[in-house]
């Protein structure tokens, strides 16, 4: 990798962090403001059913920075399971084990 290389990456780096910010600044910013100025007890009361309708559309937009990081290593999963696929594989089954114990880990029972 040369300098320009190097130089090439920060930019692209800052790039994506300066629009990344700016999208999370026009969407979330007006959403949050409505929020709670549109609160029971707030400046400008909104409906309930259009409170509960923005908190919908809140909970869907704060799930997708972890959804792009599912995707992304999605690839990186696949690639490690297949390179220890028929290694050692626990007594008990053995389900989702990257979520934390599942059970796989456990000894197998006797009777």
């Amino acid at each position: 990798m040369t300098i320009a290389d190097y130089g090439f990456a920060i930019w692209e780096t800052f790039y994506v962090t300066v629009l990344s910010t700016a999208f999370s600044l026009v969407i979330g910013l007006p959403l949050g403001v409505l929020l709670v100025a549109g609160d029971k007890d707030g400046i400008l009361p909104l409906p309930g059913w259009l409170m509960h309708l923005l908190n919908i559309i809140i909970n869907i937009l704060r799930s997708v920075p972890f959804l792009i990081l599912m995707i992304c290593a999605d690839p990186y999963h696949r690639g490690h399971h297949r390179r220890h696929q028929g290694h050692h594989r626990p007594a008990g089954g053995g389900g989702l084990s990257v979520c934390g114990a599942s059970g796989g880990d456990q000894p197998a029972r006797v009777g």
